[in-house]
């Protein structure tokens, strides 16, 4: 029994040392933050002490589940020491860069026709427009955001993909609810994030984003599909003629959307969802169903806009310009 006893004790001692290994070369061992968290967190602590005497007094006649219940408790509060330290400093970086601007380009292959645009966000201003220079450029205006180009069919294809770089804490994510732009209702950073896309490439753009504002114009690109999967916000999308069928798909929440088609186009819209308000401003449509509308000519008509909408809860307003 002691024997057994002994290599439990050793075996708690190797995952002691593991552990510490671990988190020094992850640079975030840092003993001022650890004690930071423990004077901070003392009623939970005191608590959590609680509970582990209780499994010991249960467990009495079991060494070994003393020996871990005790090896949990103190693991817990190393990592949670650190993890604390970490959202902290987090906590810092997006403070100081409240004011953050990075400009980026990507140069335009001449091989390249089709492009991807995928952008997987949360509580952004976003922007998207166009440009005849580049393949894309524009502003990020949040450091924790990056992007990835990557080309496929012998540079034919461009795909990029924006995304954040982390998860937030939950910290942080307290930190936002009880913040004063949580509760004015704004979602969103105070500059906007810039996309400008190329007007010879035929795009499939597609933004799974959460709270967001967003004026998005596509007067100028080739876009064959559109789709965006979203909570809530205020949407501004302004639809061109310059490919001959846009599929425009949108899933969202809580949100308002002004959506505007060039008037010369057959257009077939279908509309679910909870809304307050749908309105069409300047279109010629025929009801077909409850939820279908198309206009006259549609199927000879040039310039072909389908687009299907789901809101759960807000304001649709569809405009011809």
């Amino acid at each position: 029994m002691k024997k057994n006893s002994g290599g439990v004790v050793f075996g708690v001692f190797m995952i002691f040392v593991g552990l510490l290994v671990i988190l020094s070369q992850l640079e975030m061992l840092n003993f001022n933050n650890i004690l930071s968290f423990l004077l901070s967190h003392i009623p939970t602590i005191i608590s959590l002490m609680l509970i582990v005497i209780g499994i010991n007094l249960i467990f009495d006649k079991y060494y070994i589940v003393k020996t871990f219940s005790w090896t949990a408790f103190f693991a817990v509060l190393l990592v949670s020491g650190c993890l604390y330290g970490g959202a902290v400093g987090n906590e810092s970086e997006r403070n100081t860069g409240k004011n953050y601007v990075r400009s980026f380009l990507e140069e335009k292959m001449p091989e390249t026709e089709e492009g991807r645009l995928k952008m997987k966000l949360s509580g952004e201003n976003l922007k998207i427009g166009s440009t005849g220079s580049n393949l894309i450029e524009g502003v990020i205006t949040d450091t924790d955001i990056k992007y990835e180009v990557d080309y496929k069919k012998n540079n034919k294809t461009a795909v990029i993909d924006f995304k954040t770089k982390s998860n937030h804490s939950l910290n942080e994510i307290k930190n936002f609810v009880s913040s004063k732009e949580f509760s004015s209702g704004s979602l969103t950073a105070d500059e906007p994030m810039e996309i400008l896309l190329n007007t010879d490439v035929v795009w499939d753009i597609d933004l799974d984003v959460g709270g967001i504002n967003g004026e998005i114009d596509l007067s100028d690109l080739k876009v064959e599909e559109f789709e965006l999967d979203g909570g809530a916000g205020n949407i501004k999308l302004v639809l061109g003629d310059k490919y001959p069928s846009t599929k425009v798909d949108i899933d969202a929440g809580a949100a308002r959307f002004k959506i505007f088609v060039p008037k010369n186009s057959g257009v077939k819209i279908d509309v679910d969802g909870v809304m307050s308000s749908i309105d069409f401003i300047g279109l010629d449509l025929e009801q077909k169903n409850k939820s279908l509308y198309i206009s006259p000519g549609y199927d000879k008509a040039e310039i072909k806009i389908e687009i299907d909408i789901d809101i759960g809860a807000g304001a649709l307003e569809i405009s011809a310009i």
